[in-house]
Protein backbone atom coordinates (compact mmCIF):
# COMPACT_ATOMS: atom_id res chain seq x y z
CA UNK A 1 0.00 0.00 0.00
CA UNK A 2 2.72 2.63 0.68
CA UNK A 3 4.77 1.55 -2.25
CA UNK A 4 1.32 2.49 -4.32
CA UNK A 5 0.98 5.78 -2.33
CA UNK A 6 4.39 6.95 -3.42
CA UNK A 7 3.70 5.88 -6.94
CA UNK A 8 0.35 7.58 -7.31
CA UNK A 9 1.85 10.77 -5.49
CA UNK A 10 5.02 11.10 -7.92
CA UNK A 11 2.93 10.41 -11.05
CA UNK A 12 0.69 13.13 -10.22
CA UNK A 13 3.09 15.49 -9.12
CA UNK A 14 5.11 14.52 -12.71
CA UNK A 15 1.58 15.45 -14.77
CA UNK A 16 1.06 18.37 -12.62
CA UNK A 17 4.95 19.66 -13.55
CA UNK A 18 4.67 18.68 -17.21
CA UNK A 19 1.51 20.36 -17.95
CA UNK A 20 2.85 23.78 -16.00
CA UNK A 21 5.61 23.51 -18.42
CA UNK A 22 3.19 22.75 -21.61
CA UNK A 23 0.97 25.66 -20.78
CA UNK A 24 0.00 28.21 -22.42
CA UNK A 25 3.44 29.92 -23.26
CA UNK A 26 2.32 31.61 -26.60
CA UNK A 27 -0.77 33.87 -27.81
CA UNK A 28 -1.52 34.67 -31.36
CA UNK A 29 -3.65 36.97 -33.52
CA UNK A 30 -4.61 36.57 -37.29
CA UNK A 31 -4.78 39.59 -38.85
CA UNK A 32 -7.65 40.55 -40.32
CA UNK A 33 -9.33 44.09 -41.88
CA UNK A 34 -9.26 47.11 -39.77
CA UNK A 35 -12.82 47.90 -38.38
CA UNK A 36 -14.19 50.76 -41.31
CA UNK A 37 -10.75 50.45 -42.73
CA UNK A 38 -10.73 51.41 -46.27
CA UNK A 39 -7.05 50.31 -47.54
CA UNK A 40 -5.60 48.84 -50.63
CA UNK A 41 -3.99 46.22 -49.22
CA UNK A 42 -5.38 43.89 -46.24
CA UNK A 43 -3.06 42.10 -44.27
CA UNK A 44 -3.14 38.56 -43.46
CA UNK A 45 -1.31 36.04 -41.26
CA UNK A 46 -0.18 35.37 -37.57
CA UNK A 47 1.30 37.58 -35.07
CA UNK A 48 2.81 35.29 -31.45
CA UNK A 49 4.23 36.71 -29.10
CA UNK A 50 5.61 34.39 -26.01
CA UNK A 51 6.26 34.87 -22.36
CA UNK A 52 8.67 33.40 -20.09
CA UNK A 53 7.70 32.02 -16.22
CA UNK A 54 10.20 34.23 -13.77
CA UNK A 55 12.23 31.27 -12.08
CA UNK A 56 11.22 30.74 -8.55
CA UNK A 57 7.74 32.61 -8.57
CA UNK A 58 4.94 31.33 -7.39
CA UNK A 59 1.52 31.85 -6.20
CA UNK A 60 0.51 29.92 -3.11
CA UNK A 61 -3.21 30.31 -3.37
CA UNK A 62 -2.83 28.79 -6.43
CA UNK A 63 -4.00 25.15 -6.40
CA UNK A 64 -2.25 22.64 -8.77
CA UNK A 65 -5.75 22.05 -10.18
CA UNK A 66 -6.25 25.76 -10.86
CA UNK A 67 -2.84 25.92 -12.81
CA UNK A 68 -4.04 23.27 -14.82
CA UNK A 69 -6.84 25.55 -16.11
CA UNK A 70 -4.78 28.36 -16.31
CA UNK A 71 -1.50 29.64 -16.89
CA UNK A 72 0.10 30.56 -13.97
CA UNK A 73 0.36 34.72 -12.82
CA UNK A 74 3.97 34.74 -12.97
CA UNK A 75 4.79 35.45 -16.46
CA UNK A 76 7.52 37.86 -17.19
CA UNK A 77 6.10 41.49 -19.09
CA UNK A 78 9.14 40.88 -21.16
CA UNK A 79 8.12 39.65 -24.30
CA UNK A 80 9.11 37.77 -27.37
CA UNK A 81 7.41 39.66 -30.38
CA UNK A 82 6.97 37.81 -33.72
CA UNK A 83 5.10 38.01 -37.08
CA UNK A 84 4.53 36.34 -40.17
CA UNK A 85 2.90 38.50 -42.84
CA UNK A 86 1.45 38.33 -46.64
CA UNK A 87 -0.51 40.36 -48.65
CA UNK A 88 1.22 43.14 -48.05
CA UNK A 89 2.37 46.36 -49.93
CA UNK A 90 5.37 45.24 -51.94
CA UNK A 91 8.95 46.84 -50.93
CA UNK A 92 7.40 48.82 -47.92
CA UNK A 93 7.46 49.07 -44.39
CA UNK A 94 5.33 50.16 -41.24
CA UNK A 95 3.77 49.82 -37.71
CA UNK A 96 2.98 46.61 -36.10
CA UNK A 97 1.77 46.80 -32.52
CA UNK A 98 -0.43 45.55 -29.77
CA UNK A 99 -2.98 48.44 -28.62
CA UNK A 100 -5.35 49.15 -25.60
CA UNK A 101 -8.30 48.01 -26.96
CA UNK A 102 -9.81 44.39 -26.75
CA UNK A 103 -12.00 44.17 -29.71
CA UNK A 104 -11.47 44.38 -33.49
CA UNK A 105 -15.19 45.49 -34.04
CA UNK A 106 -15.28 49.18 -33.32
CA UNK A 107 -12.46 51.09 -34.26
CA UNK A 108 -13.50 53.51 -31.57
CA UNK A 109 -12.85 50.76 -28.94
CA UNK A 110 -9.19 49.96 -29.95
CA UNK A 111 -6.99 52.64 -28.31
CA UNK A 112 -3.42 53.57 -28.98
CA UNK A 113 -0.57 51.65 -27.86
CA UNK A 114 -0.13 49.06 -24.59
CA UNK A 115 2.08 49.44 -22.56
CA UNK A 116 3.07 51.20 -19.09
CA UNK A 117 3.52 55.08 -19.93
CA UNK A 118 3.85 56.09 -16.39
CA UNK A 119 7.28 53.80 -15.90
CA UNK A 120 8.54 53.36 -19.32
CA UNK A 121 9.27 54.40 -22.94
CA UNK A 122 6.80 53.78 -25.68
CA UNK A 123 9.04 50.15 -26.65
CA UNK A 124 6.54 50.01 -29.82
CA UNK A 125 7.95 53.39 -31.69
CA UNK A 126 10.16 51.07 -32.88
CA UNK A 127 8.29 47.92 -33.97
CA UNK A 128 7.94 47.38 -37.94
CA UNK A 129 7.25 45.28 -40.54
CA UNK A 130 9.30 45.08 -43.82
CA UNK A 131 7.70 43.54 -47.13
CA UNK A 132 9.74 42.06 -49.78
CA UNK A 133 8.75 42.24 -53.49
CA UNK A 134 5.81 39.44 -52.75
CA UNK A 135 4.30 41.45 -49.93
CA UNK A 136 5.52 39.25 -47.48
CA UNK A 137 7.38 39.78 -43.88
CA UNK A 138 8.52 37.39 -41.51
CA UNK A 139 10.65 38.94 -38.26
CA UNK A 140 13.07 37.62 -35.97
CA UNK A 141 11.38 37.70 -32.07
CA UNK A 142 11.88 40.95 -31.28
CA UNK A 143 12.32 41.15 -27.44
CA UNK A 144 10.28 43.80 -25.94
CA UNK A 145 9.18 44.86 -22.28
CA UNK A 146 6.24 46.68 -22.32
CA UNK A 147 4.99 46.06 -18.23
CA UNK A 148 2.32 43.76 -18.94
CA UNK A 149 2.34 40.04 -18.61
CA UNK A 150 0.43 37.24 -20.29
CA UNK A 151 -2.52 37.52 -18.58
CA UNK A 152 -2.55 41.13 -19.57
CA UNK A 153 -2.27 40.71 -22.54
CA UNK A 154 -4.47 38.45 -23.38
CA UNK A 155 -7.75 39.26 -25.49
CA UNK A 156 -5.84 42.63 -26.84
CA UNK A 157 -5.86 43.89 -30.25
CA UNK A 158 -3.02 43.41 -32.80
CA UNK A 159 -2.79 46.59 -35.36
CA UNK A 160 -1.26 46.31 -38.68
CA UNK A 161 -0.39 49.91 -40.20
CA UNK A 162 0.40 50.66 -44.12
CA UNK A 163 2.97 52.77 -44.30
CA UNK A 164 1.40 56.25 -43.78
CA UNK A 165 0.28 54.65 -40.60
CA UNK A 166 -3.61 54.21 -41.28
CA UNK A 167 -4.46 51.40 -39.68
CA UNK A 168 -5.60 48.66 -41.89
CA UNK A 169 -5.22 45.34 -40.04
CA UNK A 170 -6.38 44.02 -36.80
CA UNK A 171 -6.55 40.66 -34.75
CA UNK A 172 -6.88 39.17 -30.82
CA UNK A 173 -4.49 38.00 -28.84
CA UNK A 174 -5.70 34.48 -27.84
CA UNK A 175 -3.85 31.91 -26.60
CA UNK A 176 -2.31 29.24 -28.45
CA UNK A 177 -2.50 25.31 -28.17
CA UNK A 178 1.07 23.58 -27.79
CA UNK A 179 3.38 22.87 -30.10
CA UNK A 180 3.62 20.04 -32.76
CA UNK A 181 7.22 19.51 -33.91
CA UNK A 182 8.38 16.63 -36.72
CA UNK A 183 12.07 15.97 -37.06
CA UNK A 184 12.60 14.82 -40.71
CA UNK A 185 14.14 11.84 -41.84
CA UNK A 186 14.62 9.81 -44.83
CA UNK A 187 11.28 8.57 -46.19
CA UNK A 188 10.93 4.33 -45.84
CA UNK A 189 12.55 2.31 -48.71
CA UNK A 190 13.45 5.86 -50.34
CA UNK A 191 16.92 4.98 -51.74
CA UNK A 192 17.54 8.51 -54.23
CA UNK A 193 20.19 11.06 -53.82
CA UNK A 194 18.01 13.88 -51.82
CA UNK A 195 18.03 13.55 -48.39
CA UNK A 196 16.00 16.56 -46.65
CA UNK A 197 16.64 16.94 -42.89
CA UNK A 198 15.52 19.68 -40.96
CA UNK A 199 11.73 20.74 -39.10
CA UNK A 200 7.88 21.20 -39.48
CA UNK A 201 6.49 22.70 -37.01
CA UNK A 202 2.46 23.12 -36.36
CA UNK A 203 1.23 25.69 -33.83
CA UNK A 204 -3.15 25.41 -33.30
CA UNK A 205 -4.66 28.20 -32.60
CA UNK A 206 -7.73 29.05 -29.56
CA UNK A 207 -10.23 28.13 -32.49
CA UNK A 208 -8.24 24.26 -32.63
CA UNK A 209 -9.06 24.58 -36.37
CA UNK A 210 -6.59 26.89 -37.90
CA UNK A 211 -3.09 26.04 -37.58
CA UNK A 212 0.21 27.68 -38.51
CA UNK A 213 2.17 26.09 -40.05
CA UNK A 214 5.98 26.20 -40.51
CA UNK A 215 9.20 24.86 -41.79
CA UNK A 216 13.10 24.78 -41.73
CA UNK A 217 14.09 22.27 -44.27
CA UNK A 218 17.63 21.82 -45.75
CA UNK A 219 19.51 18.82 -48.30
CA UNK A 220 16.59 19.74 -50.34
CA UNK A 221 16.74 20.18 -54.23
CA UNK A 222 18.24 23.29 -54.99
CA UNK A 223 16.54 26.45 -56.61
CA UNK A 224 13.11 24.46 -57.08
CA UNK A 225 9.80 23.67 -54.85
CA UNK A 226 8.03 20.68 -54.10
CA UNK A 227 5.00 19.64 -51.50
CA UNK A 228 5.16 19.52 -47.70
CA UNK A 229 2.30 17.90 -46.07
CA UNK A 230 0.44 16.05 -43.43
CA UNK A 231 -0.49 13.06 -43.94
CA UNK A 232 -3.46 10.63 -43.11
CA UNK A 233 -0.89 7.57 -41.25
CA UNK A 234 1.12 7.86 -38.22
CA UNK A 235 4.28 5.61 -38.91
CA UNK A 236 7.26 6.57 -41.29
CA UNK A 237 8.80 3.01 -40.49
CA UNK A 238 6.07 1.44 -43.39
CA UNK A 239 5.62 3.53 -46.80
CA UNK A 240 2.37 1.16 -47.02
CA UNK A 241 0.78 2.86 -43.94
CA UNK A 242 2.01 6.38 -44.47
CA UNK A 243 -1.08 7.15 -46.50
CA UNK A 244 -2.50 10.46 -48.21
CA UNK A 245 -3.07 14.10 -47.78
CA UNK A 246 -4.62 14.50 -43.78
CA UNK A 247 -7.99 16.59 -44.14
CA UNK A 248 -11.62 16.58 -44.04
CA UNK A 249 -11.91 15.18 -48.15
CA UNK A 250 -16.30 14.77 -47.32
CA UNK A 251 -16.45 18.54 -46.77
CA UNK A 252 -13.66 20.44 -48.08
CA UNK A 253 -11.31 20.92 -51.08
CA UNK A 254 -7.40 19.59 -50.45
CA UNK A 255 -6.08 22.61 -48.71
CA UNK A 256 -2.26 20.83 -48.90
CA UNK A 257 -1.78 20.79 -52.83
CA UNK A 258 -1.08 24.50 -52.45
CA UNK A 259 1.40 24.27 -49.33
CA UNK A 260 5.34 24.45 -50.76
CA UNK A 261 8.25 24.51 -50.18
CA UNK A 262 10.94 26.43 -52.09
CA UNK A 263 14.63 26.32 -51.86
CA UNK A 264 17.90 28.78 -52.00
CA UNK A 265 20.83 27.58 -54.20
CA UNK A 266 22.07 26.06 -50.99
CA UNK A 267 19.00 23.56 -50.84
CA UNK A 268 17.15 25.25 -47.98
CA UNK A 269 14.13 26.64 -47.68
CA UNK A 270 12.41 27.90 -44.35
CA UNK A 271 8.55 29.56 -43.82
CA UNK A 272 6.09 30.22 -41.35
CA UNK A 273 4.13 32.67 -42.16
CA UNK A 274 0.96 29.49 -43.84
CA UNK A 275 -2.52 29.79 -42.30
CA UNK A 276 -4.24 26.73 -43.01
CA UNK A 277 -7.40 25.21 -41.68
CA UNK A 278 -7.47 21.48 -42.62
CA UNK A 279 -10.67 20.39 -40.28
CA UNK A 280 -8.55 18.32 -37.85
CA UNK A 281 -7.74 19.65 -34.60
CA UNK A 282 -4.93 19.71 -32.10
CA UNK A 283 -5.43 16.10 -31.09
CA UNK A 284 -6.53 15.36 -34.08
CA UNK A 285 -3.08 15.68 -35.46
CA UNK A 286 -0.68 14.14 -32.96
CA UNK A 287 1.59 11.24 -33.85
CA UNK A 288 0.70 12.21 -37.87
CA UNK A 289 3.12 11.82 -40.83
CA UNK A 290 4.86 14.89 -42.40
CA UNK A 291 5.86 14.31 -45.94
CA UNK A 292 8.34 16.02 -48.00
CA UNK A 293 7.91 15.14 -51.67
CA UNK A 294 10.85 16.04 -54.48
CA UNK A 295 10.15 18.94 -57.39
CA UNK A 296 9.11 15.65 -59.16
CA UNK A 297 6.57 14.46 -56.22
CA UNK A 298 8.57 11.58 -54.84
CA UNK A 299 8.30 11.15 -51.55
CA UNK A 300 11.58 11.37 -49.84
CA UNK A 301 11.54 12.49 -46.40
CA UNK A 302 9.04 12.04 -43.25
CA UNK A 303 8.42 12.79 -39.61
CA UNK A 304 5.84 12.13 -37.06
CA UNK A 305 4.36 15.20 -35.57
CA UNK A 306 4.72 14.55 -31.44
CA UNK A 307 4.31 17.41 -28.33
CA UNK A 308 6.98 20.07 -27.80
CA UNK A 309 6.53 21.26 -23.99
CA UNK A 310 8.73 24.59 -24.63
CA UNK A 311 7.38 26.99 -26.88
CA UNK A 312 9.07 27.36 -30.44
CA UNK A 313 8.93 30.94 -31.10
CA UNK A 314 11.93 30.69 -32.13
CA UNK A 315 13.13 27.29 -33.54
CA UNK A 316 12.84 28.81 -37.13
CA UNK A 317 14.34 31.62 -36.60
CA UNK A 318 17.51 32.10 -34.04
CA UNK A 319 20.03 29.95 -32.06
CA UNK A 320 19.83 31.99 -29.56
CA UNK A 321 16.69 32.00 -28.31
CA UNK A 322 16.48 28.33 -28.99
CA UNK A 323 19.07 28.07 -25.85
CA UNK A 324 17.32 30.50 -23.76
CA UNK A 325 14.07 27.85 -24.37
CA UNK A 326 15.90 24.96 -23.82
CA UNK A 327 17.87 26.61 -20.19
CA UNK A 328 14.21 27.31 -19.22
CA UNK A 329 12.93 23.74 -19.73
CA UNK A 330 16.19 22.39 -17.69
CA UNK A 331 14.99 24.84 -15.04
CA UNK A 332 11.61 23.81 -15.06
CA UNK A 333 12.50 19.83 -15.04
CA UNK A 334 15.11 20.36 -12.13
CA UNK A 335 12.69 21.75 -10.30
CA UNK A 336 10.07 19.49 -11.11
CA UNK A 337 12.61 16.62 -9.89
CA UNK A 338 13.37 18.75 -6.48
CA UNK A 339 10.19 18.37 -5.88
CA UNK A 340 9.76 14.58 -6.71
CA UNK A 341 12.34 14.16 -4.12
CA UNK A 342 11.08 16.58 -1.80
CA UNK A 343 7.60 14.17 -2.04
CA UNK A 344 9.47 11.33 -1.37
CA UNK A 345 11.06 12.20 1.31
CA UNK A 346 7.80 12.94 3.35
CA UNK A 347 6.88 10.04 2.01
CA UNK A 348 9.17 7.97 3.45
CA UNK A 349 9.58 10.03 6.46
CA UNK A 350 5.59 9.87 7.35
CA UNK A 351 5.66 6.15 6.54
CA UNK A 352 8.34 5.34 8.82
CA UNK A 353 6.78 7.62 11.28
CA UNK A 354 3.33 5.77 10.76
CA UNK A 355 5.20 2.14 11.62
CA UNK A 356 6.93 3.14 14.70
CA UNK A 357 5.71 1.53 17.51
CA UNK A 358 3.84 3.35 20.58
CA UNK A 359 2.65 1.88 23.63
CA UNK A 360 -0.85 2.70 24.91
CA UNK A 361 -0.80 4.62 28.00
CA UNK A 362 -3.38 3.39 30.58
CA UNK A 363 -6.84 4.76 30.14
CA UNK A 364 -6.35 5.92 26.74
CA UNK A 365 -8.88 4.56 23.83
CA UNK A 366 -6.93 2.79 21.40
CA UNK A 367 -8.71 4.27 18.18
CA UNK A 368 -7.41 7.94 19.14
CA UNK A 369 -4.04 6.40 19.94
CA UNK A 370 -4.51 5.50 16.22
CA UNK A 371 -5.99 9.01 15.16
CA UNK A 372 -2.92 10.77 16.86
CA UNK A 373 -0.76 9.42 14.62
CA UNK A 374 -2.56 9.66 11.35
CA UNK A 375 -1.13 11.71 8.94
CA UNK A 376 -1.92 13.06 5.96
CA UNK A 377 -0.23 14.57 2.49
CA UNK A 378 -1.52 18.07 0.43
CA UNK A 379 -0.78 19.14 -2.23
CA UNK A 380 -0.73 22.49 -3.61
Amino acid sequence: MAKKSVGFAVSLLFLGALRLCAGNLLLGATLDTYPGASCDHTPSGLVSVAFDIVPGARHHDRTLRDHRRSPPSTWSSKMSFGFQLSGLPASESGGIHIHEGTTCDDADSVGGHYWTPDTDDDPWTAVTWASDADGRSTSDPLQLETGYDYEENLGHAVVWHNQDGTRCGCGLLTPMKPTLTAKIKTYPDYTGDVAPTGTVIVHMMEDNMHMQYGLDLQNLETSTAGGVHIHSGTTCDSADDVGGHWWTPESDTDVWTAVTWASDANGRSTSSSIILATGYGYEDNVGHAVVVHAADGTRVGCGILKFNVWHPHSRLYSSKQTLQGSASTVQLAGLAGLSVAAMVAVLAFRMKKATTFKPIADGEDATEAEDSEEGGLTLY
